[in-house]
């Protein structure tokens, strides 16, 4: 469970982030709206510990933000593929990212062609990052986040660049991910995504949320 009490980040002298209370759930996915500045993408970086707060509290499982288990059981899949050694093919990346995480490549690697072939990626996987458009920087990214199955899983605009069948194998897997344990925090922009019943949708505006509600009740 993650809970968030009087949150707030300031940028050069310039608040970004107030959130005077929010408390997520467990196994849920939560898409957080709003135009670009509204302080969507801060507020999932924070929460993941990838940038901290400068006020507040904000504990995860009982534990800060700010301290190892959040690096330790979170990822972050960034926004257009964002985060890959160029110069490496895109399996290259994952064997070593999979290394990191302690995890053997050969025991991910039957789900790993499984993830290749529901994404359309076997033409891909074997060219160098830099060769990669920004939808196929995409899917690698989606990819690896799946292969790792973290138990929190932050998204900076996931659908940017995929086509329509990488977006219902990204809605399939997300949902795959929930029932397995995984909390989901998305930032988008793509009314589609957000239409799905379960889904928790917050609406922030200038850093702060306005509303909450549930994917069908939103009205795009």
């Amino acid at each position: 469970m993650i809970r968030l009490k009087n949150v707030i980040k300031i940028y050069q002298n310039i608040p970004v982030l107030n959130v005077n209370e929010l408390t997520i759930e467990d196994k849920t996915i939560n898409c957080f709206i709003g135009s670009n500045g509204a302080g969507k993408s801060t507020l999932i970086f924070i929460i993941c510990g990838f940038v901290y707060q400068t006020k507040g509290e904000i504990l995860i499982d009982g534990f800060s933000n700010k301290s190892s288990y959040m690096r330790k059981n979170s990822h972050i899949v960034l926004e257009s593929g964002k985060g890959f050694y160029e110069y490496l093919t895109g399996k290259e990346n994952i064997q070593y990212l999979l290394g990191i995480n302690k995890i053997k490549y050969k025991a991910k690697e039957e789900e790993l062609q499984q993830y290749i072939d529901d994404f359309e990626f076997s033409e891909h996987i074997d060219k160098k990052v830099s060769e990669l458009s920004q939808g196929n920087r995409q899917k690698l990214s989606l990819i690896l986040a799946m292969l790792l199955r973290p138990k929190y899983l932050a998204m900076d605009e996931p659908t940017n660049g995929l086509d329509d069948n990488a977006k219902r194998v990204l809605l399939q897997k997300l949902y795959e991910l929930k029932e397995n344990g995984s909390t989901i925090l998305i930032t988008t922009h793509d009314s589609d995504l957000i239409k799905h019943d379960s889904f928790n949708i917050y609406e922030m505006n200038k850093g702060e949320i306005v509303s909450i509600k549930k994917g069908n009740e939103y009205d795009t």
